[in-house]
Parts: structure tokens; C-alpha cells; sequence
């Protein structure tokens, strides 16, 4: 799992968003796998936690349970069809989070596909967390049969995750149209920019091409550019 503190913007901005509004569901999607959907819901489920709220995080992803597996979970037999046992979920000790990681050996997937099912599920959770973050899968991945916007409706919001240099344009507005029809309250949209060089980074690597031919004058152009203040400050 890639680290987030739990002071970054987007993960504080997300909390504070929650808090302002009173939800206690939250959804986390993206368009494709590997776009920060685990790492972010983690890490809010964190802030949430440590802001004093009750909070549940759900691996929903049993098809790619990462949150499970970067957290070395093991797979529990339950279904929103039935009361969720307290000794499926495992509390993190000393803290206000638990999770409650992805089912085992799903064959029958109509019960997660039932919004009614998924609503009554979450009221009788919400009767002892004051919230519950679910880790989905991906919208617009083909491989799953699960309409992952069903689920997605059934929560009081949708966060959707994008990877700065990999989700485009129109993955965006086509996700957010499906998202639209099956009536899904949207959050926003966090982009990760893992893979985004910042601007020192960026400018030192441009200057790398001219190393062989000015050496000095570009090994002195660096050490300015590092230790300038206003290119170095904290967005």
C-alpha cells in the first residue's frame, strides 16, 4: 500500500466535507484498478478515526481485495443479506477503526446488487459506527459482473479517484454519466498524482539534458533551484 499521511489536503478536505454534511456512508471508486482507491480510503478511514468518529471501512472489492491483502486480512463469509457478526470485523486496536474485509468465495452476487439490501446493511451498521467507507471496485473495469454503480447509489456519496497521467477526459465524463443515471450522489473527484513530478523535479530534469555540454553552470542552477523558497514551498 502506498502511504498517505493523514494531514494531506485531499484526505483533510474529504473529512472535513463528511463532517460539514453529516454523512455516514462514503464510497470510494475509480475508473480503472490501481488508481489509489484502497491507499485513499484507508487513509481517510484514518482521519476519520482519529477525529473521534466510529468507523467502519468495508473491502467491497472481492474480486481484487486489496485492502484485505496490503493489510493481511483474513476473507469472512458474510452478505447484506444478514446481520454482519461482531467477530467478522476486526477492530484496529487502540484506535476508533475497524474493518470488515472482503467475502470469501462469492458465488451469488444478487444481494450485492440489491439496493435495498445494501441500504438496510448500512442502517443496521450505522446503529454502531457513525461512519462507514466502503472500498469499491472500479467502474469501468469489464472483467467484474457487479454493477458497481448500484452499490455505489445505496451510500450517501461517491468519491471517485484519478491517476494524475493515466485516467483521461472521457473516462471521467463517461463514469460520472453512468454514475448520473443510476442516481449517485457524487463527493468529487481526487486526483493522485503519484506519478506528477513536481516543479523542482520537473525543472531539474529538464536541465539534465544540458549537464554534458555546461556541467557547472548546471550543477549551479540546481543547488539554486533547491534552495529556492518560493519553488519549494508546500502546495
Amino acid at each position: 500500500m502506498i502511504p498517505i499521511a493523514i494531514h494531506e489536503k485531499a484526505v483533510q478536505n474529504t473529512f472535513y466535507k463528511i463532517q460539514r454534511e453529516g454523512m455516514s456512508s462514503i464510497a470510494v471508486t475509480s475508473a480503472h484498478r490501481h488508481e489509489g482507491v484502497t491507499t485513499f480510503a484507508y487513509a481517510l478511514s484514518r482521519r476519520a478515526a482519529t477525529g473521534g468518529m466510529r468507523v467502519l471501512l468495508i473491502d467491497l472489492n472481492f474480486m481484487h481485495p486489496g485492502q484485505s491483502q496490503s493489510l493481511a486480512l483474513e476473507h469472512q463469509n458474510w452478505s447484506p443479506s444478514g446481520d454482519i457478526k461482531e467477530d467478522k470485523i476486526q477492530s484496529i486496536s487502540n484506535t476508533n477503526l475497524s474493518i470488515l474485509s472482503a467475502p470469501h468465495n462469492v458465488k451469488d452476487t444478487w444481494p450485492f446488487q440489491d439496493q435495498k439490501k445494501i441500504h438496510q446493511m448500512l442502517d443496521r451498521l450505522n446503529t454502531e459506527y457513525d461512519l462507514v467507507i466502503a472500498d469499491m471496485p472500479s467502474i469501468l473495469e469489464p472483467e467484474h459482473e457487479i454493477q458497481v454503480e448500484i452499490l455505489c447509489a445505496a451510500f450517501d456519496s461517491t468519491l471517485i479517484m484519478a491517476l494524475s497521467g493515466k485516467t483521461i477526459e472521457t473516462e471521467i465524463t463517461r463514469m460520472k454519466k453512468i454514475l448520473d443515471i443510476a442516481e449517485v450522489n457524487i463527493l468529487g473527484v481526487v486526483m493522485n498524482d503519484q506519478f506528477t513530478p513536481t516543479l523542482v523535479e520537473e525543472l531539474k530534469r529538464q536541465l539534465d539534458k544540458f549537464t554534458l555540454r555546461f556541467p557547472r553552470i548546471i550543477a549551479f542552477l540546481k543547488c539554486k533551484i533547491e534552495q529556492n523558497a518560493f519553488l519549494n514551498q508546500s502546495l
